[in-house]
């Protein structure tokens, strides 16, 4: 049941936090809550990924400048290619 008494919430939230702060390590379950936080996190960022990377596919079909967007990526892949080989000869 919450507190309703904002002063009293406030003190008992500071000895919680106060309690948390002094244990040195973390237990097994919040280490467990973390891991699952960042896997979640991980997936989310990466079904985001797919969806911008299909959205501008269809972006670039709907302009009807796919030839065009590969020609233009092949051509400054080989450039950076070649500057890197550059790079590593002169190093």
């Amino acid at each position: 049941m919450p507190i309703r008494n904002p002063l009293a919430q406030e003190i008992l939230n500071k000895q919680r936090k106060n309690e948390y702060l002094k244990r040195k390590a973390l237990t097994k379950k919040e280490i467990e809550q973390a891991i699952n936080g960042l896997s979640n996190n991980d997936q989310y960022l990466h079904n985001k990924l797919l969806q911008m990377d299909s959205l501008f596919g269809l972006y670039l079909e709907y302009r009807k400048e796919t030839e065009k967007f590969s020609e233009f990526v092949n051509s400054r892949t080989k450039e950076f290619e070649q500057k890197q080989s550059k790079d590593k000869q002169g190093t």
